[in-house]
């Protein structure tokens, strides 16, 4: 470890703390801090990380969402003596555009 001499500038409340962690731990003041420097950065991966997963659960849930909506209005608008062919269907095609481009409103 290299020794870097620099002041930092504590609260009462933060030097507290900090004291309380090296008794906890039984280490230097300095040690304690690198340590807590260290948690800070692993702490703030994991926030990240957890703010993607959330964010790529929440895409995924408004695609659930108009999945089940589009499932839902198929079985209401069943008309099994009209079945036509689906690669034709006008309102399945303007629909795949707007789910492609995320402007569905759900």
């Amino acid at each position: 470890m290299t020794k870097i001499d620099k002041h930092i500038y504590l609260t009462n409340e933060q030097y507290v703390l900090i004291n309380n962690y090296c008794r906890d731990k039984n280490i230097t003041f300095s040690k304690a801090i690198s340590e807590m420097i260290e948690k800070a950065f692993v702490y703030d991966n994991y926030i990240n990380k957890l703010d993607s997963i959330q964010n790529d659960n929440k895409f995924i849930a408004r695609k659930l969402s108009a999945l089940y909506f589009l499932v839902e209005q198929m079985y209401s608008d069943f008309d099994f003596s009209n079945i036509t062919d689906v690669t034709k269907s006008k309102a399945l095609k303007e629909f795949n555009n707007k789910l492609r481009k995320g402007k569905l409103n759900d």
